[in-house]
């Protein structure tokens, strides 16, 4: 199967991050109080997740057939710098649907070298992944994420890729999301 590299570079931007029940990198979000426990405190209304994994093979299909996607530690750092310091929309399963209300507290890379730990739910995670924590200032997100409704969050964004398997190796750009992940360009 095809598989397409995420390259970051400074045309590249993030659009959204959406609140989803079916992350693409299938790893979901937790709700926690301050011992940092999965637990809904009500309170406190955070949520902490992973954003992007390094090296993870994420499947994709749609009109263009089957393939993966995978983003290395370097690009991930790459979009570290796009999301931090700005105003980031949340959205409902990539829709126009926004969320006001949940706000990006905190975005950061885990780095073993440096001493920046994953959070403790998420040690199962390769180092050098991407986390995001975010206030929950909304009472209706916060019972979509109670009961369930919402699981995880996915990044939107324009990214360029180039195929690193296959038979013909092609650059061209992906609109990355975790419900339907569109070629820009004709891929051959």
């Amino acid at each position: 199967m095809r598989v397409f590299k995420i390259i970051v570079d400074d045309n590249d931007r993030v659009d959204a991050i959406a609140l989803t029940d079916a992350p693409a990198i299938e790893e979901m979000f937790v709700a926690f109080n301050k011992q940092k426990r999965v637990y809904f405190n009500d309170e406190l209304k955070m949520i902490v997740s992973p954003l992007l994994i390094p090296q993870q093979l994420i499947y994709r299909y749609d009109e263009n057939g089957e393939y993966y996607i995978t983003i290395d530690e370097n690009n991930i750092e790459k979009v570290a710098s796009k999301i931090i310091g700005k105003r980031i929309v949340f959205n409902y399963e990539h829709t126009a649907k926004t969320f006001d209300g949940v706000e990006l507290q905190s975005v950061f890379v885990s780095n073993k070298k440096l001493d920046i730990n994953a959070p403790e739910y998420f040690n199962h995670l390769p180092d050098r992944t991407l986390y995001i924590a975010a206030k929950v200032n909304n009472d209706d997100v916060w019972q979509m994420i109670k009961s369930g409704d919402v699981k995880g969050v996915s990044i939107e964004a324009m990214f360029s890729v180039v195929e690193v398997e296959g038979e013909n190796a092609v650059n061209t750009s992906i609109a990355a999301s975790s419900d339907d992940e569109q070629f820009l360009n004709e891929i051959l």
